[in-house]
């Protein structure tokens, strides 16, 4: 516990590393509501109309009354897929050549929805959609397939003189798509802090403190130990600081509290192990410095915590579930979403194992005889 106060005393002491342990959890806040802030933008919509009938050309007009969407029409099914990995569209909405026979005869039928990430928009365009596609049958079940039937009886409906009342309900929420960036963000930033940590334990076998602490019989279990401590209280204040940030800005996590805090506490196990063990196997600061940077930013890219992986290759995405920052992700998805418990235990397990791991090599390497 002395080896730990000495360490948290260095971090309070030293300008640089305050800047990580303060500023940059704030920074990483900020640029995740920067990037997701889409409340004062219209979102763009494509719509494939393979029916081009005046049921289709209903809902395409209810579509474009829609303030909030942005809709076009000028788009071929072969360059869908490429329009949504480039962002050009957040959804395409692709309208089969049989709708309007369905509609007509009263019999459901939905449209086809295309998008590559959990846009904020897709409820309220499914909603939508569904809203007006019950309307439109409502009709048809009516007119007992006449189609003449149908489009009087659409006419009438569209004549009628009705006043709507429109209140705007404020959201409370920025949207699952902040929080889950940010938290992304905080890993990296977790990440980076670790740096100071496998710098303390190089520079400390450089200058022989390591041997002395293990001559007053303090065990490696113990320095260990220790340096778990520092990891806890330090990622906890970065945490912390995101958390508090999140509550001022009305932003939710959308997170069960148990579910947050085991994971929040895998997180901190992991990230800490790693900088122990980066810390064990360098041989000078230089070296554990260019350890760092090959492994924190590239794995963190692929994992998904810049940007939804969805939107990589298909070969990056499979690559990128191999690391631990994509289970967690991962984990924060399928919280979000309301998901079952047990595909949440299976990553908690392999966080778990991993630490248990990192530890295991690097006790075995700070207790080896041989030189650093």
């Amino acid at each position: 516990m002395k080896i730990a106060m000495i360490m948290l005393s260095r971090i309070f002491r030293k300008k640089s590393t305050l800047f990580s342990l303060l500023i940059l959890p704030i920074v990483a806040t900020f640029l995740a509501v920067l990037f997701n802030i889409s409340s004062e933008q219209q979102a763009n919509i494509g719509i494939i109309d393979n029916n081009q009938t005046f049921v289709s050309q209903k809902i395409k007009e209810t579509l474009k009354d829609n303030k909030n969407f942005n809709v076009s029409e000028d788009i071929k099914i072969e360059d869908a897929d490429e329009l949504l990995k480039n962002k050009t569209y957040e959804v395409i909405i692709i309208i089969s050549e049989d709708f309007s026979e369905h509609i007509i005869n009263g019999k459901s039928k939905s449209l086809e929805l295309r998008y590559i990430s959990n846009s904020e928009i897709i409820p309220w365009l499914e909603s939508q959609l569904k809203y007006d596609i019950a309307n439109l049958l409502t009709i048809g079940q009516v007119s007992n397939g006449d189609v003449s039937v149908f489009q009087k009886n659409l006419n009438q409906r569209d004549s009628l003189d009705y006043d709507v009342k429109i209140k705007n309900v404020q959201d409370l929420s920025v949207s699952k798509a902040v929080s889950s960036q940010g938290l992304g963000f905080l890993i990296v930033t977790m990440l980076t802090f670790s740096g100071f940590l496998t710098v303390t334990i190089i520079s400390e076998k450089e200058k022989k403190i390591f041997d002395r602490i293990l001559i007053t019989k303090s065990s490696v279990i113990k320095y260990i130990a220790s340096y778990l401590v520092v990891g806890f209280i330090t990622y906890s204040i970065q945490f912390s600081i995101m958390y508090l940030l999140f509550g001022l800005l009305n932003i939710e996590l959308f997170i069960p509290s148990t579910v947050l805090y085991v994971t929040l506490l895998l997180l901190i196990l992991l990230i800490t192990s790693f900088a122990i063990l980066v810390g064990a196997f360098s041989k000078n600061v230089l070296e554990g410095e260019q350890l760092l940077n090959l492994i924190i930013l590239p794995s963190s890219m692929l994992a998904g915590c810049f940007w939804p992986l969805a939107i990589a290759p298909e070969f990056m995405q499979i690559l990128g579930k191999i690391f631990p920052q994509n289970w967690i992700l991962t984990i924060i998805e399928i919280a979000q979403n309301g998901g079952a418990l047990d595909n949440i235990l299976v990553y908690y397990v392999l966080l778990l194992i991993l630490s248990v791991f990192l530890l295991l090599l690097s006790y075995f390497r700070l207790s080896s005889k041989e030189k650093f």
